[in-house]
């Protein structure tokens, strides 16, 4: 018999927030308010799995995504935020919930976001997730549900579109028209920082804008897939402004004994990154690990000169954890190789030739 996990957050465990007097705002901003303190504070809620209710207790530390939908549309946006957990002996799984403020904050929907079951019987079943947005502007919940068996090769789905109507999430009737749907996976994550600035600087216009970057852990870098000599590397690279930045060593490292090779220098008399292109890159001994941690950094731009050939040159980048990031699109336009997406592969491709 298939096993399948039908899990719904029934309640939350009494929200009556108190305004920061740091944050003193209006009655428009008094979501805003109680949408911060939600944030910051250790919560419990309460999940129903297998007819047992069970408490979920998190930290504002176990938050891997958060921002602010207006999910029906009313000019008065709802908070969607999403957890990374262990459950049920191994099982991985993503709950998202979303509230709203009315005059408390108020637990609307939830789910058990990623989770996969295997049965004894050889069969399984897989949960996934996306936001879908309408013409309209109504932004709904899509809930796909994959079942497989083993023994014949067989996979069945089933997709569900939750909206929120009057005050609650329903299953809609029929299939909404879409015109934009996102993924809801840690690939796509928006770590809760950048929302807790956006609110600051709402609450406080004075509060000045801050550049974040955000890690990328799960992308990999395909140097002319044409080529099979050359190894797919995986870099650290991170998000910042909607486009990818990587260590100047990384990629020099990377496109080591193709036509684009070039090796960097540091001078640090004058605070200069040399880049020569044509000559092999010299490695340094920490190219392609892990810096920094899987953490949102708040970034400023490198105030070194760059040179490229003795010439210098104005490139986006910023210092991170003590290194320099620039952008791969930019680097690749200077120093002769495109780049390209594969997105069924999560991999970024660069071809020299």
């Amino acid at each position: 018999m298939k096993k399948r996990i039908s899990a719904m957050l029934i309640c939350c465990m009494g929200f009556m927030f108190v305004p920061n007097m740091a944050f003193a705002a209006s009655d428009e901003h008094a979501n805003l308010v109680a949408y911060r303190e939600f944030l910051t504070t250790p919560q419990t809620v309460y999940l129903e799995i297998f007819d047992e209710v069970i408490p979920w207790n998190f930290e504002p530390s176990d938050i891997r995504h958060a921002e602010l939908i207006d999910f029906n549309n009313d000019g008065t946006p709802e908070l969607f935020i999403m957890l990374e957990n262990g459950f049920a002996g191994g099982g991985f799984l993503m709950p998202h919930i979303v509230v709203r403020y009315t005059e408390q904050i108020e637990v609307l929907f939830g789910k058990l976001g990623w989770l996969v079951i295997h049965g004894l019987d050889g069969s399984g079943s897989v949960g996934d997730f996306q936001l879908a947005t309408t013409l309209d502007g109504q932004t709904y919940i899509v809930k796909i549900s994959y079942e497989s068996e083993m023994d014949n090769d067989v996979t069945s789905y089933e997709i569900q579109f939750f909206g929120l109507a009057n005050g609650a999430f329903v299953l809609a009737n029929e299939a909404p028209a879409i015109v934009e749907v996102r993924e809801l996976n840690f690939r796509m994550r928006r770590d809760v920082i950048i929302l807790l600035h956006e609110i600051d600087r709402i609450l406080d216009p004075s509060i000045p804008p801050i550049i974040f970057a955000q890690p990328v852990s799960f992308v990999s870098v395909s140097v002319n897939p044409d080529d099979t000599t050359l190894a797919v590397s995986m870099p650290f690279p991170y998000h910042i402004n909607g486009h990818n930045f990587f260590r100047v060593r990384d990629v020099a490292f990377m496109l080591n004994g193709t036509t684009s090779q070039f090796e960097v220098d540091w001078d640090a008399e004058n605070n200069a990154i040399l880049i020569t292109t044509g000559i092999p890159y010299t490695p340094v001994g920490l190219e392609i690990t892990g810096r920094g941690g899987a953490r949102t950094h708040a970034v400023m731009p490198t105030t070194s000169t760059i040179f490229i050939d003795g010439e210098e040159v104005n490139l986006t980048s910023y210092h991170i954890s003590g290194n320099n990031y620039f952008m791969l699109r930019e680097l690749g336009a200077l120093l002769g190789f495109d780049v390209d997406w594969d997105g069924e592969n999560q991999t970024i491709l660069i071809n020299t030739n």
